[in-house]
């Protein structure tokens, strides 16, 4: 079973072991062999992390090393990854120096296991560059102390080094749209075209008669506040409010209802009594307004039962006007068109003959 591949940070408790490690690496005579040190030329922008490789062009056959590069102030160091191809068996460490900012790196096999090949990448350091950081080019080179190991008892002399450089550029400003409709009953506002992270506010207002319910998405705040991360389809939601409709009988509650608005009313029917009949319900709107309602209506006498006492009476008309003054009760219709009239302080309706 091979052994699975280690990338850790030197630690100030390993710092002894590493300068055994170098010397017993570094203390056979020099042999003559082309080995190249080199780092590439990258790319990042603003708050992004980008991946800066090392490259080890060698003729000797290495089993180790060790080079430190010197990076710019201000990027952190979020880590070191040997190189896939190129890491079997091998451990890769590194430490920064809080003083000189210099990021040193080990990398070793044990037992020994050999690095061949040219252009091959050692390793990527990764580095986070700070969302405000100056943009512009940021030379990388090698510090002093660069050493390979072909073995433990031969060292494989480092002969080229070619530094590196980290481009930085400006964070590309990324562009989302939010589209916004509604149903029906109110509209939102909002809507457009925003950059990344821009703080937008929505708002839905509703018509009369209706109120607003939900965003599509399932959101429920309005005005509803986002930070602006990607392409957006929303749809305020409305629907109508319900209001009371009373229906008033003889100056008297007879029923209520919860109606919504804009839906058609249609009015109760209320069953004859005997003596009585209905006179229908008063100024009923076809559709439920966006207010309470109340519709009167009554009851009315069809006969002359308990009004016959009074030998005379005053007959009015339904709006209250008199319109005969202490006729004969027998004869109070007479020259009256068929219709309701007040007698004697009741609705009666002439007969019918």
């Amino acid at each position: 079973m091979k052994p699975i591949k280690k990338t850790r940070k030197i630690t100030w408790q390993t710092m002894l072991s590493l300068t055994c490690l170098t010397a017993w690496m570094f203390s056979s005579p020099l042999v003559a062999q082309t080995n190249r040190l080199s780092i590439g030329e990258v790319t990042g922008v603003q708050g992004g992390i980008l991946s800066l490789p090392v490259f080890l062009d060698n003729e000797s056959e290495v089993a180790g090393g060790q080079f430190r590069l010197t990076l710019p102030d201000g990027m952190e160091v979020k880590g070191v990854e040997m190189e896939t191809s190129r890491a079997d068996k091998h451990t890769v460490e590194y430490y920064r120096s809080e003083k000189t900012h210099e990021l040193s790196v080990v990398f070793y096999a044990s037992p020994t296991a050999i690095l061949k090949g040219n252009h091959g990448k050692i390793c990527n350091v990764l580095l986070s560059i700070p969302i405000n950081y100056a943009t512009g080019d940021y030379p990388i080179g090698f510090g002093s102390g660069m050493k390979l190991a072909s073995d433990a008892m031969t060292e494989a002399p480092v002969t080229e080094v070619i530094s590196g450089i980290i481009h930085v550029e400006s964070k590309p400003v990324v562009y989302y749209t939010i589209d916004i409709t509604s149903t029906i009953g109110g509209h939102a506002e909002g809507g457009g075209t925003y950059a990344e992270g821009q703080d937008v506010v929505l708002t839905a207002t509703a018509e009369d008669g209706y109120e607003f319910v939900k965003w599509s998405d399932g959101t429920y705040d309005n005005p509803y506040r986002l930070t602006v991360s990607r392409d957006m389809i929303l749809q305020a939601e409305f629907s109508p409010k319900s209001y009371t409709l009373t229906y008033m009988l003889d100056g008297e509650i007879y029923h209520t209802e919860d109606v919504p608005y804009g839906s058609t009313i249609v009015p109760l029917e209320v069953p004859d009594k005997e003596g009585y009949v209905f006179s229908g319900w008063d100024n009923v709107p076809e559709n439920m307004p966006a207010h309470p309602v109340y519709i009167n209506g009554s009851m009315i006498s069809t006969s002359i039962v308990g009004v016959r006492k009074p030998t005379s009476v005053d007959v009015y008309s339904i709006d209250g006007l008199l319109l005969k003054n202490k006729v004969p009760f027998q004869c109070w219709y007479s020259n009256l068109p068929h219709g309701l009239y007040i007698v004697n302080g009741k609705k009666i309706m002439t007969p019918h003959f």
